[in-house]
């Protein structure tokens, strides 16, 4: 069979194969007369057979007839002779009668012997005969099946050989494309070497830009505390003019203080199974939002100067793994166990009817950039990292990695990120590198499972908890740790997210039995607590410092139990 384009000759195994069933079937056909014409012959001969046989019991009934005859004969004969002589020739030529009736029985039996053979014989030939018609039926069918593909090849070879030529009509009309667009690319290649000079001139420029801006958010920052403090020695002042009790009265222990936050000491309000089930997270931006998540599928929102929930955003369709506000406090970001990250207006409190959909697993973290409302980033346990771009609600980057992350913060809003995993590992990425590798890896807690994270940005600073029941403090510019924190009765849940004070001065988990363990960072004894609160019956599984509040500490239990502390005694 000849295929268009080759240039030569090719066989076909199926026309082969079709060929050798020709060739076996005239073959067949063949034995199948030399059968037929045997066959004839013995009917033939049958034939014959019969009519000699038929002749014979003719002879047979004449023999018998002449001998009736005969013997009559005789006995008139007898009768008549009267000699002996006679009489024996009489006898001698019945005699002669008698042998010649036996020989036509013996050779008339013979000939019924070799008639019932060649029945038989016949009666074999007729089955050779019945399977070979069989046989040749079973041939005839595949003939025509073989045709029939025979048909349907010549066919799809009459297709392909169009195709073929179509082909290569499309090759040449490609390659005439191909070669227009080589000079659409020369001459776009051009173009892009004076855009891209133009675009490195502009990132420079948003370079400059983006430091004054963080120079500027670092002198906002400052101010707020300075404003903070005054706003809480205020409150101070004026709580001790109402109670008629001097300044000496109320004064801070000694290592208490640290640049206007001070260590808490006792619970001012409780708010008792807010989130049956169970809470999850703590989430607080620089303003007056605090929000809590759980079990019960809710994110509630709280005023930290009231101490009083504001409202309760409900839409979530499973348990909200974690929550975070963005930069101008106008959205609520939740990520729950359905494979999806929920939003939240801040001031309607109505849930926005766009959803961060593309993870396979459930979200373990979500987390906002630091004054970037338009971005924030999500973990989950299909070990992937997800960069969102919340004005359009699509996913700009994907990051995959090889052990599951259990929290996600973002340091800079120049896209360097944190997780925290299984595997005891801090890792560390810049969504601005193309590689999927991260950019550091920090062994916070070696073979044991971190259960928690918080990120103090302003401070550069990290700190972890782990089964391992140790608090791990990195400095996320230089990646080294700053110390491992700990106390033989802390004994950490699966869930725990840990504090860090506005200034970095003091660090917080909560534990088990319902402890919460506060240390001072600068402190040589790392494993000696400066205060243990005691205030929940159930595992602390959060706590936070507030940066701008009157009551400045808050903790959440297994129990969903919500307390907010003061450090007025």
């Amino acid at each position: 069979m000849e295929m268009g384009g080759t240039g030569g000759r090719q066989t076909n195994p199926r026309a082969e194969e079709i060929r050798h069933t020709l060739q076996r079937r005239r073959d067949a056909s063949l034995v199948f007369h030399s059968v037929i014409q045997e066959h004839y012959k013995l009917l033939c001969k049958v034939r014959e057979l019969d009519i000699q046989c038929r002749q014979l019991e003719k002879i047979q009934a004449e023999f018998q007839s002449e001998n009736e005859t005969l013997t009559l004969s005789l006995q008139d004969a007898r009768r008549q002779l009267a000699t002996q002589a006679a009489q024996e020739a009489v006898q001698a030529e019945v005699q002669k009668l008698k042998e010649e009736t036996l020989r036509l029985y013996q050779e008339k039996e013979k000939v019924v012997s070799e008639k019932d053979a060649l029945a038989e014989q016949l009666d074999i030939v007729r089955d050779t005969c019945s399977r070979q018609i069989d046989e040749i039926q079973t041939v005839v069918s595949k003939r025509d099946d073989l045709q029939e593909t025979i048909d349907g090849l010549r066919k799809e070879l009459k297709t392909l050989q169009e195709a073929n030529s179509a082909s290569g009509e499309e090759m040449a009309r490609r390659i005439q494309s191909d070669e227009d667009a080589l000079k659409k690319v020369e001459a776009l290649t051009v173009e892009n070497n004076d855009l891209i000079a133009r675009i490195v001139h502009l990132k420079d420029q948003e370079a400059q830009k983006m430091n004054e801006m963080n120079v500027l958010r670092e002198k906002i920052i400052a101010d707020a505390k300075v404003q903070a403090s005054e706003i809480i020695a205020e409150a101070k002042q004026k709580s001790k003019q109402i109670a008629g009790k001097t300044d000496e009265s109320i004064a801070p222990e000694a290592g208490e203080e640290d640049e206007g936050n001070v260590v808490p000491v006792r619970v001012k309000a409780r708010f008792e199974k807010v989130h049956p089930g169970g809470c999850t997270a703590i989430a607080s931006d620089l303003g007056m939002i605090l929000a809590t998540c759980g079990l019960d599928k809710v994110v509630r929102l709280w005023d930290p100067v009231s101490l009083k929930e504001t409202a309760c955003l409900r839409g979530s369709h499973a348990t909200v793994n974690d929550v975070a506000v963005t930069s101008d406090s106008r959205l609520i970001l939740g990520a729950e166990d359905h494979q999806a990250v929920r939003l939240w207006d801040a001031k309607s409190f109505r849930m926005i009817n766009m959803s961060l959909t593309g993870h396979l697993g459930k979200v373990t973290g979500v987390s906002t950039y630091p004054s970037d409302a338009k971005q924030a980033a999500s973990c989950a346990t299909d070990r992937s990292i997800k960069v969102w771009k919340l004005d359009r609600g699509v996913c700009s980057r994907t990051i995959p990695f090889t052990s599951t992350a259990k929290r996600i913060n973002v340091l800079s809003d120049a896209g360097l990120i944190v997780t925290c995993h299984f595997d005891g590992r801090l890792r560390f990425w810049d969504v601005r590198e193309k590689s999927a590798s991260p950019a550091r890896v920090v062994d916070a807690h070696p073979s044991k499972e971190i259960c928690g994270m918080h990120s103090l940005t302003a401070s550069n600073l990290t700190c972890t908890v782990g089964k391992d029941n140790y608090v791990s403090l990195i400095d996320t510019r230089t990646f080294k740790s700053l110390g491992r924190f700990g106390h033989p009765n802390l004994h950490v849940d699966s869930i725990g997210q840990p504090g860090i004070s506005p200034s970095g001065g003091y660090i917080s988990a909560g534990s088990k039995d319902g402890s919460i363990f506060i240390w001072n960072v600068t402190s040589p004894e790392m494993t000696k607590p400066i205060k243990i609160l005691k205030g929940h019956e159930h595992s602390v599984v959060a706590s936070a410092w507030l940066p701008v509040s009157a009551e400045p500490f808050v903790t959440a239990d297994r129990h969903g139990t919500v307390s907010f502390w003061t450090c007025s005694a």
